[in-house]
């Protein structure tokens, strides 16, 4: 009783502080604190309710409080409790990790980490900052990363620059998900839910026995959700999304320390965009109405589809009882056709224009990763040196219709890219533990060189004539990034790290720039961590603390160059920034079937410098309509968007009753997000940077479960559950009308989904 006190003191401290607070906030925080806060992503290792993580983040399986890194891992048990069932879930559990879904369409998501991210999610010449992974298998475009979790082990996210043990160099960080392999035995499951608005989701997955040393798996996932805004006309709604998707995975263990393993998957996600409003057309335009649930008039809005193919092969050698070697061979392919009508949403309000797009993206992508492990007879020396290979092609072709007010006409904008990537890169990671202070001290050592080369080359036509045909650029740039770190094993259950980090985001081109043949170089950060890791009341408490401070140079800002055409946006890496923040996380297990966690970040952004570049929109050669000289510091016209100064989790798990083979459980969890900013140029003395100012938000999802023990292992579960269960309607992706300049005078924005809640029928055996 003393320590669930003391966690709900802490947890309502931290609550109070937060800004924007209301009696809904805190009445949601007090049900989920006294449901009993649960613990997301943890394996139980033993029965009396210590805690025991295992993770595999330095690609060796470690106990997660003797890890150096800022890291939250979610198993497959805590995702099934939480109904997270895509990424959106994996989001809602990590406190440091933000998205919003993009304008385009539903499946694609603006992903940050620590304040930093990519704004133009669906452009194939830029690079992110959050490196998505499946199965150690880099994922570099965003198009499609709402697919559903289908048959996952758990779920890694590593906070902070990641150079010398994963493949793609990124500044944020990286999320790893790794799905379950074969195992060798008769097994499988099958998940079964509906729920309102005809939410069908469908999972079922077969691991076939061991036949001469192969082993297979199968899994099935078919899912549709109808929109949550009604178009009034025929067509589809908005917000609609649905996955099919196949996979297969075999697994050929040698038995002499070969194993290899080969996983393809096949899917297809279908989905239509979110519905922007902008209240200031209220009584402008006839009819116009920002009711979020209904669209205002008949909308042509044919549905969005994505289709992925993946193919990944494993191998793994274990040389001897010191070495291993392995090789990651992945190719990817990417085709997305997606529709999207703002109607007149994104018009001023003295001029009311509609825009509507079609996008056509193609993209594949080769990776090739050799990885040696190994560490000294003496248990001393531990070490990762790796070597990683990047091809990616692509296209993407825009096809606007802007049609004007008053009758002035359309303008139609053909706007075709293609782009290829290539990164080359040799990283190495050591780990000592010098024979002083009794082993209890280790000294990680770590580097990456890159070479990165880009190309791009665009086309326009507008209204039929040719404005570009043609244009090319073509980039090279190579960085090293070296890091270090020491970590403190103060006692068993104690350890304190200090880590110095570097990381690297290649430069690129703008596709929407109003100049191609103006490029962006790279973006650079160097990184101070300081870390707390510890275990009390005999591992049935984890404690754990980040503290960081990251300079970054070289900030890739998005300019918008067009006032009237959103599509048209200037990317250049100009200034300088700083971001800080604090990460806290506190797991619990007071008895065997409790559980509870509170995880708090915070996150301090600023834009230190910002020069006018030459050629820019600020640039009066450029645009004379600008008051400032090139060179000039500009900074506090700017800010680092999507960056949530606060971000509070609860969540808890408790198995209330047991009756014989019968168990009842009950699962709840809250999230709280401060506002944020969602453009770049909206800092503090750009006039009306309100309008491009999102709320603070708020979740409460809750889910209560009946589990039966059948004969043979077999286990039958029926689940009720509801999904942000009081409606609350935030703010997303958020589109300010005007410019950076001259200030932004209203704002248009769709809202999150409203509450969705069912049933779920799940038997395994």
């Amino acid at each position: 009783m003393a320590l669930r006190h003391e966690c709900i003191q802490r947890a309502s401290t931290i609550g109070s502080n937060l800004k924007d607070g209301g009696p809904r906030r805190r009445w949601a925080a007090m049900l989920v604190l006294t449901s009993a806060l649960a613990a997301p992503g943890l394996a139980f290792a033993q029965d009396d309710g210590a805690l025991d993580i295992v993770v595999t983040a330095q690609k060796r399986s470690e106990r997660l409080q003797e890890v150096p890194i800022a890291i939250t891992a979610l198993s497959a048990d805590a995702l099934d409790n939480a109904g997270a069932t895509n990424f959106s879930g994996v989001v809602n559990m990590t406190p440091t990790l933000n998205s919003v879904p993009y304008v385009t369409n539903s499946d694609t998501l603006v992903l940050t980490m620590r304040g930093q991210g990519e704004a133009d999610a669906d452009k194939i010449t830029k690079d992110g900052s959050v490196g998505i992974y499946v199965d150690g298998f880099h994922r570099s475009r965003a198009q499609g990363a709402l697919f559903d979790l289908a048959d996952v082990e758990r779920v890694e996210v590593l906070r902070g620059p990641q150079g010398t043990l994963y493949g793609r160099n990124t500044t944020g960080g990286a999320v790893n998900i790794i799905s379950k392999k074969p195992s060798g035995e008769l097994g499988g499951k099958a998940q079964l839910t509906y729920g309102n608005r005809d939410y069908v989701r469908l999972l079922t997955s077969l691991d076939l026995p061991a036949w001469n040393n192969l082993s297979a798996k199968f899994s099935f996932l078919y899912s549709e959700k109808d929109g949550y805004v009604k178009n009034i006309g025929p067509s589809n709604d908005y917000g609609e999304l649905g996955n099919l998707a196949g996979r297969v995975a075999l697994r050929w263990d040698a038995g002499t320390g070969f194993v290899a393993d080969y996983q393809f998957d096949k899917g297809r996600t279908r989905s239509t965009p979110p519905y922007y409003v902008n209240p200031s057309l209220v009584g402008v335009v006839p009819g116009y109405s920002d009711d979020p649930y209904q669209t205002y008039r008949p909308v042509d809005l044919p549905v969005s589809k994505t289709d992925y193919d993946n193919h990944g092969l494993t191998l793994s050698w274990d040389a001897s009882d010191l070495v291993t070697l392995k090789s990651l061979t992945g190719y990817r392919e990417l085709k997305a056709h997606s529709f999207t009508d703002l109607t007149v949403a994104l018009g001023l309000p003295t001029f009311p224009y509609n825009i509507d797009q079609e996008r056509r993206l193609k993209n594949r992508e080769f990776t090739q990763e050799f990885q040696l492990v190994g560490h000294s007879g003496d248990g001393r020396l531990e070490y990762t040196i790796g070597l990683f290979y990047l091809d990616e092609r692509g296209s993407n072709a825009l096809f606007q219709n802007l049609t004007l007010p008053f009758g002035m006409g359309t303008v139609v904008t053909d706007r075709r890219v293609r782009a290829t990537s290539e990164s080359k890169a040799a990283f190495a990671q050591l780990t000592w533990t010098p024979p002083v202070l009794d082993d209890r001290l280790e000294l990680t050592f770590g580097g990456r060189y890159t070479d990165d080369k880009k190309t791009a080359a665009r086309s326009i036509v507008v209204n039929g004539f040719a404005v570009e045909t043609d244009i090319r650029n073509r980039q090279t740039f190579n960085r090293f990034n070296p890091a270090f770190t020491a970590n403190m094993k103060w006692t068993q259950d104690l350890t304190t790290y200090a880590k110095f980090s570097t990381g690297y985001r290649a430069g690129g081109s703008s596709e929407g720039g109003g100049d191609f043949t103006l490029t962006y170089g790279p973006e650079k950060i160097t990184s101070y961590e300081v870390g707390l890791k510890s275990q009390w009341l005999d591992s049935h408490l984890l404690f754990n603390l980040a503290a960081y401070h990251n300079k970054i140079k070289g900030l890739q800002i998005d300019i918008p160059v067009d006032a009237f055409d959103p599509s048209i946006v200037d990317t250049q890496n100009i200034g300088s920034g700083t971001i800080q923040g604090l990460e806290v996380e506190l797991i619990a297990r007071p008895a065997r079937d409790v559980s509870l966690t509170a995880s708090y970040a915070l996150v301090d952004t600023k834009v230190d410098t910002l020069l006018v570049p030459v050629g820019s929109a600020f640039d009066p050669a450029v645009n004379p309509g600008s008051p400032f000289a090139v060179g000039q510091n500009i900074a506090d016209r700017f800010v680092i968007p999507f960056a949530s100064r606060n971000t509070l989790t609860l969540s808890g798990d408790a198995t209330f009753l047991r009756v014989g083979d019968n168990s009842f459980s009950a699962h709840a969890d809250f999230r709280y997000q401060s506002g944020f900013y969602g453009a770049a140029g909206a800092g503090p003395a750009v006039p009306g940077r309100e309008f491009y100012h999102a709320p603070s938000r708020e979740t409460v999802n809750g889910r209560i479960t009946w589990a039966r023990a059948l004969e043979g292992g077999s286990e039958m579960r029926v689940s009720l559950w509801g999904q942000n269960i009081f409606d609350t309607r935030n703010k997303q992706f958020i589109i300010a009308q005007g410019d950076t300049i001259n200030g932004f005078v209203s704002q248009a924005a769709p809202y999150s989904e409203p509450a969705t809640y069912g049933v779920e029928l799940g038997f395994k055996f």
